[in-house]
């Protein structure tokens, strides 16, 4: 199902079709407000697999948090030929993303976002610093998670006068083979800022068999430790769309050490995904839930593209769901607007 391993020293993409290849960067403050971002090709929740390979099938997605509430929301699709690799990372559209690997990794990100129904783009500047992660396992296998800075700090700013700033983090997740093939029934993923560092949980429940608990420390010095374990949940379920998301979620490790998260809320809800703010006695972080199997069903594609701009997706409905909280209404009616006048 997955391979936890070291960051590889290139960013080559798979070139099987249904393939997929993403970077993360999530970043929260002491109030637990703050992003994620995520970039890459061939985001397997935007639709099943396809003939195409990865390269074929870019994509930019940055989420704002404040005070609970996604704020801020963009999901691109661009067209592959305005894609180009350049020196540390990607030009990807009008927006570029370059990593600076040695002992310590900096991340930084160039964005410009579309506002549908709005009359110009969003600009916004993410870095992202930290000590290189050492000391996990070498690559093998078809999918393959790696963190890449843990215990990080990081700051974004946006063209809204929107300023975020606190502990970051980041990885990348690559895989050969489509998602529908690696007999993954469901995952739970999770990172927590914690004094002294990162406390990262990636399980998974099978199609069939035993569930695999990876539980992973990212120490201040880039230092890697971790075990495989087992997992508890409780406290009832969460999600308006038959995602179950508990309450609870409880670690534990061969020795009986047990390490607790919870969930407050949901800030992302669908029937295939969930993502919530998680929090310890010590911090606060960022987790989602994933149902590989409810991904591209007939009846949610519809909406599923409203929340999606892209050279080859349309709909008025985007401007509730892609840009600002604030002016969605506003853009929506102005969309109308000039689609009347273009009938």
């Amino acid at each position: 199902m997955l391979n936890f391993c070291s960051p590889p020293e290139d960013d080559r993409l798979p070139e099987a079709p249904g393939g997929f290849c993403w970077w993360y960067v999530d970043l929260v403050d002491e109030r637990g407000d703050g992003a994620v971002l995520i970039w890459g090709f061939a985001l397997p929740f935007l639709e099943p697999p396809t003939a195409l390979p990865a390269a074929e099938r870019p994509f930019v997605n940055l989420a704002i948090y404040v005070q609970g509430r996604c704020t801020g929301y963009w999901l691109v699709e661009l067209d592959p030929r305005e894609v180009t690799p350049i020196d540390g990372g990607w030009q990807m559209g009008p927006s570029r993303f370059v990593t600076r690997r040695g002992p310590t990794v900096t991340v930084q990100a160039d964005l410009v976002l579309p506002v549908p129904g709005g009359t110009a783009p969003i600009v916004a500047h993410l870095q992202v610093t930290g000590p290189a992660a050492i000391g996990a396992p070498p690559p093998t296998g078809p999918h393959r998670w790696s963190p890449v800075i843990g215990a990080g700090s990081g700051h974004l700013e946006l063209s809204n006068d929107l300023r975020l700033a606190g502990r970051a983090y980041h990885d990348r997740n690559v895989s050969d083979v489509p998602l529908a093939s690696l007999g993954i029934r469901e995952w739970a993923w999770g990172r927590v800022a914690e004094p002294g560092g990162d406390r990262v949980h990636y399980v998974l429940w099978p199609e069939a068999g035993t569930p695999l608990v990876l539980a992973v420390h990212l120490g201040e010095d880039g230092t890697v430790r971790w075990i495989e374990g087992t997992c508890e949940e409780g406290g009832g379920s969460r999600g308006n769309w038959g995602l179950r998301v508990p309450r609870m979620m409880i670690l534990s490790d061969p020795s009986g050490a047990r390490y607790e998260v919870s969930t407050p809320r949901l800030v992302d809800d669908a029937p295939f995904y969930a993502r919530f703010p998680l929090m310890t006695p010590n911090g606060r972080g960022w987790g989602e839930r994933v149902r590989p199997g409810g991904i591209g069903r007939w009846w949610m594609r519809p909406f599923v593209g409203m929340r999606v701009v892209g050279p080859s997706r349309s709909s008025l409905w985007t401007p509730l769901f892609v840009g600002t909280e604030q002016d969605r209404l506003r853009r929506l009616r102005s969309e109308e607007h000039t689609s009347e006048l273009q009938s």
